[in-house]
């Protein structure tokens, strides 16, 4: 029997979240995600506009709420085009990759790089569970890796945590 979302999962996305933290979310949002908001009494925020309209602008956003601890962004294949919008440097982010389009993923990792400098982990199709037990990777060994996942390969979630004392000159990091 399984249960969905599992207590790994919540305390997965809990770890990634501080007591209060802030989310900000492009897209579907997990259950597991929803439920280690509640745990740690944070707060949510969904960027998806109903009905076709267009979908807010995260910076738009983050100048009326500030800045989020946890960013994710899982938007029909434009999580680099949500990116790209970004002005400032997020502490913590979760994109979606798939492998039938790594281009996406590739941009999008290089738009978060023009804000500061991240490590990099990633978990595979929807287990939550991050890859790399050891340290985080560049952005290059990343891009190396998510290069060679063939086109029938995994599909999964990057995370992008900003390198403490990074960002944009003059914006402070949380």
């Amino acid at each position: 029997m399984t249960i969905f979302p599992s207590p790994r999962e919540v305390e997965h996305f809990s770890a990634l979240l501080p007591r209060g933290g802030t989310v900000l979310a492009a897209g579907p949002v997990p259950g597991a995600l929803k439920r280690a908001v509640r745990r740690q009494q944070g707060q949510l925020t969904l960027l998806d506009a109903p009905q076709g309209r267009q979908l807010l602008e995260a910076d738009q956003v983050i100048a009326r709420q500030g800045l989020p601890d946890l960013l994710s962004v899982h938007y029909r294949n434009e999580e680099d085009e949500i990116l790209a919008a970004l002005s400032r440097a997020v502490k913590t982010v979760r994109l979606r990759f798939t492998p039938e389009d790594p281009e996406v993923a590739l941009r999008a990792v290089l738009r978060l790089e023009r804000l500061g400098r991240y490590l990099h982990n990633f978990s595979l199709d929807e287990t939550h569970r991050l890859v790399l037990r050891g340290p985080w990777w560049t952005r290059q060994e990343l891009l190396e890796y998510l290069q060679e996942i063939p086109p029938e390969g995994p599909r999964g979630y990057i995370y992008a945590r900003l390198t403490p004392g990074e960002g944009l000159p003059g914006q402070e990091n949380r």
